[in-house]
């Protein structure tokens, strides 16, 4: 049978704690003193209160994360409480006795300890809107009230027990030698009345429980049985259902312990009466965020009409655009129509088992008892018309709530779960010993994650979970395995980067090398459409995922290293630019060429040819070729070692010399400007000029510094006062010197470094790479014999061979060569060779001389020497 909703609604309403409130009296003859004033005599009179007033300041009150001071709201002095001398024996058994009582009737477990807060006067008109005290202690629950007796009239405390009516305590009705007290929990609203004659003198006290009790004026056992057969209707098909509980709470006091009220009795009886009805529960925080459209804003100077004025100020014509007040209470706002309203639960209390994390849920998932009173939010703000947008409130209610639903209901349960709390749901299923879900449900709700995943292209997980997990399932359903692994395989190419590399050989071995293959085929042939949104973040994660699976012991994870490792070359050529300066990528690259016997990867393809041309870019060899090459311990940069320590050896050969006149040299590559430009740089270039004078207007002053600093150019500027507009004066400084000062230096460094490197060992050539090209192979080769003949320095045709190599690849790919820095043997050499290339193939003496794809540099190094390319 269904549950009934108004039945247990009504059920839940009958389920009710203690009073929300106690009053009574501390008796006669207390004694308490003043720092500075010594003991206080009772009733106080007018002289005693003025002195108190000497020492008092004006109170703050709170407004959301604010303290405000605004007498508007509230009217009243204090005196804080490490002024006070409450040590009296009497008083304290006085107020122990108090609070005995108040614990009784308000049906609190455990006792109550009062800390003392301050000391309030109130003078005659002196009052305190309606609010709400914060939590301003861990553990704090409510607030004690203590009178001290003095002649007054008016300033009657009002509190709001929970149905929308107003309790009246007033002090000045008791004797004067009594001293009235009042206990309330902190969440209940409630004002202080205008004093109309004398002076209103109150103690405030915090009040904590002492052993975080909970309320027992009921017996939880026999009204859980009767509760019972109300939930025994919820059945697999049914939705989650939620709750709600009378009272608000903050986060941090939010304990079984410290529920108040009806609160604490209603947790406890459906705690057991879920456990006889079969179902799973849960107690947490139901917070309701909602933003809505201010329809009273005008009232506050803040709506359409107001927060303009045509009046200039001399600062700004938008100085009177502000608000003029806000409303004191929430009660004055009034809420228009609803832009966004949010309804999550959290924040569960862990007695009944494993964090669920956050539950989204409909309004209509809510169940509240009846008769709950609607109370004012636990958080409010308002803002006024800001010329973009209208006026809007926003409010927040965050009552404790008790979650319930069929054991079998995991689905729809998990179908509330933001996706990182689904992940971590089921890790917590999988290693607490309490765990209920079965493995078919688990895996069943991971899937759902990577469905949401595929659908929802921007949404994402945590990996670092969502990856053992995977294993884990895999693990314990062997036979399901790769049924586990399928729905991930679209989510896994996309979010490749995301992955670990140690993963992959355990998922191999889970799910197998050909399944867990096509994630890593898939990424590598470049034409998937899910992973080319992060191609450029991928590389390194690729490259070290091939180089986890080779050192895996598994021989099919070997199998799949390998069969990775043969892609490796077309997958890197056709990578975007970026990819192949990335650090990282470099890294991973040198580790896993250094795997490969004989450097195949250099030697049978065009990879090498991708490299060279970036070692005549400095930047990029001094922060990443050269540091990485210093860490390469597998030397799978060894063909790279050549060229870097030449280039380098070229740039530190000459030291710079600092400037010898005022001439200071334009950068390359920087686009000439026409006009006033064109003075500044012919000042620049001036042997003699030291400073010159730019007499424009700001805009054109602004756009020739950003040009400077853009170009880095020798020259600072300083803006002379001038009339009728101001002058930029421009004087010429050295820091293009020592920026190559500098890079002179670090390349200095890194040459010294590298050629203290270990020679790597003899590698052996394999005679089929030699043979790639006979023709071309076969000229290169006899243009080296020869220049050995005529007495060139083997150092010399090396360097030689390696640039004419790189022009080689540079006619094959159809583009010019870049200006080489070499010697003038070096470039006599190629001068020669490229004579005598020229000739040959206008001859068509050997066509094959200019192939489209040109033998490595491994290759013709063996042709030509013999022996193999070193270090």
């Amino acid at each position: 049978m269904p549950i009934s909703i108004p039945d247990l609604s009504a059920q839940l309403a009958t389920l009710k704690g203690g009073s929300p409130f106690y009053v009574d009296k501390l008796g006669p003859k207390q004694k308490i003193g003043i720092k500075g004033l010594g003991k206080l005599s009772f009733p106080l009179n007018d002289i005693q209160v003025r002195a108190m007033l000497e020492k008092a300041q004006m109170a703050p009150f709170g407004k959301g994360h604010r303290t405000l001071v605004d007498r508007t709201v509230r009217d009243t002095w204090e005196i804080d409480a490490d002024q006070l001398d409450l040590s009296n024996t009497g008083l304290q058994r006085s107020l122990r006795a108090f609070l005995s009582r108040a614990a009784e009737e308000m049906n609190i477990e455990g006792g109550i300890k009062a800390e003392p807060y301050k000391l309030l006067i109130y003078k005659a008109g002196g009052f305190f809107a309606e609010h709400q005290d914060s939590e301003k202690l861990p553990g704090m629950f409510g607030t004690l009230l203590l009178g001290l007796p003095t002649a007054h009239e008016g300033g009657r405390l009002l509190i709001d027990p929970g149905n929308g009516e107003r309790i009246g305590v007033d002090f000045a009705e008791n004797d004067a030698a009594t001293f009235p007290a009042v206990a309330f929990f902190a969440d209940r609203k409630h004002e202080v009345e205008p004093v109309t004659s004398g002076y209103r003198v109150v103690m405030v006290f915090n009040l904590v429980q002492a052993d975080g009790g909970t309320p027992t004026k009921i017996d939880p056992t026999a009204a859980a049985r009767e509760f019972a057969p109300f939930l025994a209707g919820q059945t697999s098909t049914d939705e989650p259902f939620c709750l709600s509980l009378d009272h608000q709470y903050t986060d941090t006091n939010f304990l079984t312990g410290q529920l108040k009220g009806n609160d604490a009795v209603r947790v406890a009886v459906l705690r057991e009466a879920a456990a006889l009805a079969g179902l799973e529960l849960r107690v947490g925080l139901i917070e309701q965020s909602v933003t809505a459209e201010w329809e009273n804003a005008d009232q506050f100077g803040q709506g359409y009409g107001y927060g303009y004025s045509s009046r200039r100020s001399r600062r700004s014509r938008y100085d009177d655009y502000a608000p003029t007040s806000e409303p004191k209470t929430f009660a004055k706002v009034e809420v228009g129509d609803i832009h966004e309203e949010y309804l999550k639960m959290y924040h569960w209390l862990p007695e009944d088992g494993a964090s669920i994390g956050q539950l989204n849920f409909d309004e209509e998932d809510i169940v509240k008892p009846l008769g709950q009173p609607q109370e004012d939010p636990i958080d409010w703000s308002v803002e006024g018309y800001q010329g973009n947008w209208g006026m809007t409130t926003a409010f927040t209610y965050r009552h404790a709530g008790v979650l319930l639903w069929h054991p079998t209901a995991i689905d729809k349960l998990i179908a509330k779960m933001p996706l990182g709390d689904r992940l971590k749901w089921i890790q917590a299923q999988a290693e607490s010993k309490r765990g209920k879900a079965t493995e078919v449900q688990l895996i069943r709700v991971m899937s759902s994650v990577a469905e949401r995943l595929q659908n929802e292209r921007y949404s994402s997980v945590d990996f670092a979970v969502a990856l053992p997990i995977l294993l884990r399932l895999g693990k314990a359903s062997p036979l399901r395995a790769e049924s586990i692994f399928t729905p991930w395989v679209p989510v896994l190419i996309r979010e490749f980067h995301q992955t670990t590399p140690a993963w992959w050989p355990k998922a191999a071995q889970v799910f197998g090398a050909n399944t867990v293959g096509q994630v890593i085929h898939q990424i590598m042939d470049g034409n998937n459409e899910l992973s080319y949104r992060y191609r450029w973040s991928q590389p390194p994660v690729v490259l070290a995922t091939i180089t986890a699976l080779l050192a895996a012991k598994k021989a099919d994870s070997k199998t799949l290293g390998h069969t990775c490792m043969e892609k490796v070359p077309t997958y890197l050529i056709g990578l975007p630019e970026r990819s192949r300066t990335e650090a990282d990528y470099v890294k991973e690259l040198l580790m896993l060429a250094g795997q490969q016997p004989e450097h195949k990867m250099w030697h049978d393809t065009e990879l090498l040819d991708q490299f060279l041309p970036k070692l005549r870019v400095p930047s990029w060899v001094r922060k990443t070729l050269a540091p990485t090459l210093l860490e390469d311990k597998a030397g799978g940069g060894h063909f790279l070692l050549a060229d870097l320590k030449e280039g380098l050896r070229a740039r530190t050969t000459e030291r710079l010399q600092p400037y010898t006149d005022q001439s200071r040299p334009l950068p390359e590559g920087m686009e000439t400007p026409e006009g006033t430009y064109q003075e500044v740089l012919t000042f620049l270039q001036d042997p003699k000029k030291d400073t010159f004078h730019f007499k424009q207007p700001k805009v054109e002053r602004a756009a020739l510094e950003n040009y400077i600093s853009r170009y880095q150019l020798d020259l600072k500027g300083t803006t002379l006062r001038t009339r009728p507009s101001h002058t930029l004066k421009l004087t010429k400084t050295a820091k293009s010197y020592d920026r190559r000062s500098k890079q002179y230096a670090e390349d200095l460094k890194l040459y010294q470094q590298l050629v203290s490197l270990p020679k790597p060992p003899t590698l052996t050539v394999p005679p089929a790479a030699a043979a790639t090209d006979p023709g071309a192979v076969g000229f290169v080769r006899q243009l080296c014999k020869e220049a050995l003949q005529e007495g060139h320095k083997q150092k010399d045709v090396e360097t030689a061979l390696r640039n004419y190599h790189v022009y080689f690849v540079d006619q094959a790919a159809g583009r010019s060569t870049a200006t080489q820095t070499a010697s003038n043997t070096v470039d006599a050499l190629l001068d020669d060779w490229e004579t005598q290339l020229t000739a040959r193939y206008t001859a068509g003496t050997d066509d094959a001389l200019v192939p489209t794809t040109f033998p490595s540099l491994a290759a013709l190094w063996a042709a030509a020497f013999g022996v193999v390319l070193e270090g």
